[in-house]
């Protein structure tokens, strides 16, 4: 069956799932803010890149953060609206009317959290960047990605 052929959405979403849909881009734009508060104090080089034991081994102009924060803002938009568009994900089962509601609620739950993770991978890093202890933020964010991940397919699978 394809996106366009299967059941709409009509599941109660759960209220860990309603804040985390709200926390994420909080998150990210209390980093936007802060990015643009602190812009400033930069000085003309900042680090853009840290090796595996946090030590920052490339760096760049300042406004390189603006980057960041371009990338962060457009990936939690995206994840934002594609948490609300469960019924649009590929699924490793086929979507039916009995299988549909639980399928996309763990598709938006997955997504979601997804959304968590981004938001404290990049706030881990803007932290870093200005000099803040942010590296151990960042190696969170990314681990919890991948569990995360993980979790969600496993989830997925069994609603099936």
């Amino acid at each position: 069956m394809t996106a366009a052929g299967r059941p709409l959405k009509n599941y109660t979403r759960g209220p860990v799932t309603t804040f985390l849909r709200v926390l994420g881009p909080l998150i990210s734009a209390i980093g936007v803010v802060y990015i643009t508060i602190s812009f400033v104090a930069l000085p003309a080089t900042v680090p853009t890149h840290a090796g595996i034991g946090g030590e920052a081994d490339s760096f760049g102009p300042r406004w390189s953060v603006w980057v960041l924060a371009g990338v962060w803002l457009a990936l939690q938009s995206g994840i934002a609206f594609l948490a609300a568009k469960p019924q649009l994900f590929n699924y490793p089962t086929p979507v039916t009317t009995v299988n549909s509601q639980r399928l996309y609620r763990e598709g938006e739950r997955l997504i979601v959290w997804l959304g968590i993770t981004v938001a404290v991978t990049f706030a881990g890093l803007t932290l870093s960047i200005f000099d803040a202890p942010g590296s151990a933020l960042t190696v969170l964010g990314l681990v919890a990605t991948f569990a995360v991940t993980i979790i969600g397919i496993v989830r997925i699978t069994r609603a099936s």
